[in-house]
């Protein structure tokens, strides 16, 4: 599933994602998105996750600029889940 998101025109996968990800969580649920820096949009991701009323944070990022940069989100609700 990694490469749907790192190749993902539009993010249109990652962005029904983070739009229905929350009805699938608990109150205090997290989800987690592998992302590529190199080949993704890391500031489009980030506003449509926050669109969807997520905090982001970068749990850990390897690669290299020359090839590939893999990168893995944490997204939490900026909201009671219970709420959205």
């Amino acid at each position: 599933m990694l490469d749907l998101f790192v190749f993902d025109p539009g993010n249109r996968l990652s962005e029904r994602y983070l739009a229905e990800g929350a009805k699938f969580l608990s109150s205090n649920g997290r989800l987690y998105l592998g992302y590529s820096a190199t080949h993704g949009d890391v500031p489009r991701m980030k506003t449509i996750a926050e669109k969807y009323g997520w905090n982001v944070r970068l749990i850990v990022s390897a690669g290299n600029e020359d090839t590939i940069i893999v990168q893995l989100y944490e997204f939490t609700s900026a909201t009671k889940i219970g709420d959205l």
